[in-house]
C-alpha cells in the first residue's frame, strides 16, 4: 500500500529544523539548514557557505543518529540477558546493596 502525503515546505522545514536541534546543532545554524534541506536543492546550486553548513549539521546529526542506535542496541542486549548477582562484599557499607537487589 503506497499513499502519498503532501508536506509543505514550512511544514518540511519546522521537522528539519526540530530533528537538527534535538541533535544538537545550534538553534540558528538548525533553522538555516533546514530551510536549504526542505527546498530540496540539488548540492551544485548551494552556496558554499549553506553547503558548509548544511554538510557540519548534517554531521552533527548523523553521529547522534549512530549514538542513539549504539545504545539502543546495547540496551537490548542488556535487556536480553538475565541480571547475575554481585558477588558478597566484606565491606560493612555494602553489606545489604546485594540483598536490596533480589
Amino acid at each position: 500500500m503506497s499513499t502519498n502525503f503532501f508536506v509543505s515546505v514550512e511544514e518540511k522545514t519546522r521537522l528539519f529544523h526540530a530533528e537538527l536541534v534535538k541533535a544538537g546543532v545550534d538553534y540558528h545554524q538548525a533553522g538555516r539548514v533546514a530551510k536549504v534541506l526542505a527546498q530540496n536543492q540539488p548540492e551544485e546550486s548551494l552556496l558554499p557557505e549553506e553547503a558548509q553548513l548544511s554538510e557540519e549539521a548534517c554531521r552533527i546529526w548523523l553521529q547522534h543518529r549512530q549514538r542513539l542506535t549504539f545504545i539502543e542496541q546495547t540496551l537490548a542486549s542488556f535487556s536480553a540477558k538475565p541480571i547475575a548477582k554481585l558477588p558478597e562484599s566484606n565491606c560493612k557499607n555494602c553489606a545489604g546493596f546485594n540483598q536490596s537487589l533480589t
